[in-house]
Parts: structure tokens; C-alpha cells; sequence
């Protein structure tokens, strides 16, 4: 089975706790916080990296797979394309 999953990331402005992510599942949002703060005071930044890993404290219960296809990095929404 397929998903289509939309992520959505707006760095925080310095020194304030206003950065955004946002992640939707085929076409519904799932999960929002918009309280982030990802760099600090820091003021010469930019994101340069998208990472699609995942992390399991203690490994992963049982053996899985995923693969990714239609990868796509804009900087406007471009939603799920048609089955």
C-alpha cells in the first residue's frame, strides 16, 4: 500500500519559538506544532537538508521495509497526485 506524505517546515525567526512543522497523510494533517524553535539566536541560517529516516530507541520490533518514490522538495504545497 501507498501513502502520499506531505511534510511542511518554516524555521523559527532568531531568539523566538515560532518555527512550524506540519506533516499530512494523504491529505490529512496528522500532526502540527508551531512553537518550534530550531536555530536559536542563531541569525545566518538556512535549511540545506531534508532527512526522511526514522529512529527507534531500541530498534525496530520486528523487521520492516519502505520505499520511497516521487520525492519532491518545493517551497509551495503541490498535494497528492491522483491514484
Amino acid at each position: 500500500m501507498w501513502y502520499c506524505i506531505e511534510a511542511h517546515v518554516r524555521l523559527n525567526d532568531p531568539g523566538a519559538s515560532n518555527g512550524i512543522q506540519e506533516f499530512w497523510i494523504d491529505g490529512q494533517l496528522e500532526a502540527r506544532a508551531d512553537d518550534l524553535d530550531f536555530v536559536g539566536s542563531y541569525q545566518d541560517y538556512a535549511s540545506t537538508r531534508s532527512s526522511s529516516r526514522t529512529y527507534w530507541n531500541d530498534g525496530s520490533p520486528r523487521e520492516q521495509e519502505r520505499y520511497f518514490d516521487n520525492i519532491v522538495i518545493s517551497t509551495a504545497p503541490i498535494g497528492c497526485l491522483a491514484p
